[in-house]
């Protein structure tokens, strides 16, 4: 009770500091960032609007190599800030969506509209740089695939790498043995009649359960759970996850866009089953050694047929969680150092 008490009292410090001004985000490429900051300048002067706009390089450099872990690590980032403003201005061009990135940002809108009563989601509005003007909805010109409609596995699915690539639930190779055990225990679930499955796993279940919600909702939170935890072939399919696999959570492999264009925007549509698959698609096995060793010799790496120098990027903290008391990171309990990498076309 004390707890939901900070919380409330939380939430309306926070909204005392937003005062009257709508807040807003803007999504833009990042090669645009100087017209951007004009245009946020010149749109703030009205003293209605409070304009977000993240600076180049804040959560990741333009051409930093990342593993998928980490690229949906940041796409968290992405959807905990958009979750804080009104509404999202698509600052729009012709290479608006080149981008993997900036699907990124819509489809976080579309993450967190999904459940929402439509006066609390966030609006999306387009301003199209090339005409210096807002556009409406009822203009042909209007790009009508930045609104984005999630189905509900769709919403599911991205809710599992939002919570498995989280900062504090880091994978490694307990985590990694904790998925093999859970095969193994849903392998051996097959030869136990589902009656009993659900009889062995209900009073588990219950005492995980908040014991002050509403009973309709308590319930039906034990039996979403019951369904998924005794069906074997669901556990499976659960822990045959991408975000479960070695080479996701390796922060040793690159997972990088070499094409103009992301495969996640298909025939002038966002395509958010190909946008969740892009991370591992991209994926090119280099160890960090291969870096080091190719800024030592100054040669260039090839990935997918394209010729790449490497240069040493910014080094990035991150804080970790502790397992049974101990810190995940010895020589610095619970905060990871790492060094990036930028890949360039050019030495």
């Amino acid at each position: 009770m004390a707890m939901k008490k900070v919380m409330s009292a939380s939430l309306e410090l926070h909204k005392l500091k937003k005062g009257d001004k709508k807040q807003i985000m803007i999504s833009y490429r990042n090669s645009c960032s100087l017209e951007v900051e004009l245009f946020k300048k010149q749109e703030e002067m009205s003293d209605k609007v409070e304009i977000k706009m993240l600076p180049p390089g804040s959560i990741c450099d333009e051409n930093e190599a990342l593993s998928p872990y980490r690229r949906w690590m940041l796409v968290g980032f992405l959807e905990e800030y958009i979750r804080d403003v009104d509404e999202v201005w698509v600052y729009y061009n012709d290479i608006y969506t080149n981008s993997w990135w900036t699907l990124a940002e819509m489809v976080m809108v579309a993450y967190i509209n999904h459940d929402r009563a439509e006066k609390d989601k966030v609006k999306v509005k387009v301003y199209d740089a090339g005409t210096n003007h807002f556009i409406e909805e009822d203009e042909e010109v209007f790009p009508s695939y930045l609104h984005i409609r999630l189905s509900d596995s769709q919403h599911k699915k991205l809710a599992r790498y939002l919570a498995n690539t989280r900062p504090d639930v880091i994978m490694d190779s307990e985590a990694q043995q904790q998925i093999s055990s859970l095969k193994e225990v849903a392998n051996i679930m097959r030869f136990i009649p589902k009656r009993m499955r659900v009889k062995m796993l209900r009073p588990i279940i219950e005492k995980s359960v908040p014991s002050d919600l509403l009973d309709d909702e308590k319930n039906k939170i034990v039996d979403d759970i019951i369904s998924m935890y005794s069906d074997p072939k669901t556990i499976i399919a659960y822990a045959n996850e991408a975000v479960f696999n070695e080479d996701f959570s390796s922060w040793s492999n690159i997972s990088y866009q070499t094409d103009i264009v992301t495969s996640a925007f298909k025939d002038d549509v966002i395509d958010v089953d190909a946008f969740m698959d892009t991370p591992m698609l991209e994926l090119n096995k280099f160890e960090n050694e291969d870096l080091v060793n190719a800024i030592d010799e100054n040669k260039p790496i090839n990935l997918k047929g394209k010729q790449f120098y490497i240069k040493k990027g910014k080094k990035r903290y991150i804080w970790l969680t502790t397992r049974m008391g101990e810190p995940v990171v010895k020589d610095a309990p619970g905060l990871a150092c790492f060094q990036t990498y930028n890949l360039v076309t050019h030495d």
